[in-house]
């Protein structure tokens, strides 16, 4: 409860009483402040009711506890048990984003937050083991990007095996990358003597490593997908290897502006579609000394930019049509903005032609005038 709604409960209540229940909150408010503020733990450890705010407070900032929230993305903090979600105090979606799981979750504030303070928290005890990621560039096969085996053995060899700590592969990612080919990766690491790490978050959802897909939801998603991007020329992706995330080409929208999709991204989020990624090409980002060109694409030069959205454990057909309906809106708006500039733009260059020619035909007009008073003269 905020100011305004202790003041309308005053009208209910003895405004005495109201007041001492609001001086009761800002106690705990208090103590709170000085947590995000310090970073430290407090001298006093806190009560079960402040800790208890505290953690609802993070936990209805997350976008699945939003009303009206439709996710559309992998994980999106979807439970099937409402006992489960109370037990973790509705905390269910995570941090971190693509290639750094450190980094803030836009869909995830509270839980980000939480993450923040934690590390703030134990800054003291937690040290870096003092490995140097390095990372293979993934191979452009058809429109999918996949594992370079050829690139993964000649740099363990490059290295030398017993300078490899692991290989570190995946199971699910975000289309047009799809999972990392694991029998193979295996047999260069038995080969070689080296550990592999595989990264199942994602794949638990796949029907390929664990059988749980919702293929019904897949193909609805896809070919929903397929009749909405064709009817803005463009096209669904073929990723046959991926069976979670779909992605949709941004080819006409790039070519009006540069911005348009960065701004289509913006224009989901703020509707409240959760999990629906938009990649722009050329983006470049440096995470842990190592720097990515073509960022969030897997790639350092994929053709174009794209839209991503994924069939995951939990979604129902009404998350389908209410994206579906969502992105077709944001999509026209981008569209008309993307035009209207385009018009200015030729407007402007019409503009500068017809001065142009206004100009020339100033000057040809004065040296005519000139022509025909020397005629005179003489």
């Amino acid at each position: 409860m905020n100011r305004e709604s202790f003041a309308a409960g005053e009208r209910l209540v003895s405004p005495a009483y109201v007041r001492q229940g609001c001086e009761a909150r800002h106690s705990h408010e208090h103590l709170i402040r000085l947590l995000l503020e310090k970073g430290k733990c407090p001298e006093d450890g806190w009560d079960e009711s402040t800790l208890e705010l505290f953690l609802h407070e993070l936990a209805i900032m997350d976008s699945n506890n939003f009303l009206g929230n439709c996710g559309v993305g992998e994980r999106e903090g979807r439970v099937a048990s409402a006992l489960v979600a109370r037990r973790h105090y509705r905390l269910i979606h995570g941090i971190g984003r693509s290639g750094d799981i450190s980094a803030v979750q836009p869909k995830a504030a509270g839980s980000s937050l939480l993450n923040k303070i934690t590390n703030s928290l134990v800054l003291d005890i937690i040290k870096l083991a003092g490995f140097e990621p390095v990372v293979i560039e993934n191979v452009l096969e058809g429109d999918e990007l996949r594992t370079d085996l050829k690139a993964v053995e000649a740099k363990v060899q490059e290295l030398g095996p017993d300078n490899v700590l692991c290989i570190h592969s995946t199971t699910s990612c975000f289309a047009p990358r799809v999972p990392d080919r694991l029998e193979e990766l295996a047999v260069i690491c038995a080969n070689y003597g080296i550990p592999h790490i595989v990264n199942n978050a994602y794949g638990v959802q796949s029907s390929k490593c664990m059988h749980l897909i919702q293929q019904e939801m897949f193909s609805y998603l896809s070919s929903e997908l397929k009749k909405l991007s064709e009817a803005y020329s463009e096209r669904l992706l073929w990723t046959p290897h991926n069976p979670i995330s779909l992605a949709v080409t941004l080819k006409t929208l790039d070519e009006h502006q540069d911005k348009a999709v960065t701004q289509l991204g913006s224009m989901l989020f703020t509707r409240q579609v959760s999990g629906a990624r938009v990649v722009p090409l050329g983006s470049v980002q440096t995470v842990s000394g190592y720097t990515f060109r073509g960022f969030m694409s897997h790639t350092n030069s994929y053709p174009c930019a794209y839209l991503n959205a994924a069939a995951a454990l939990g979604m129902k057909m009404q998350d389908v049509d209410l994206f579906i309906k969502r992105l077709d809106k944001c999509l026209k708006t981008t569209r008309k903005e993307g035009n209207k500039d385009s018009d200015v733009s030729a407007v402007d260059n019409y503009d500068k032609t017809k001065d142009a020619d206004t100009e020339e035909m100033a000057l040809k007009l004065d040296h005519v005038h000139l022509d025909t008073y020397q005629d005179t003269s003489s």
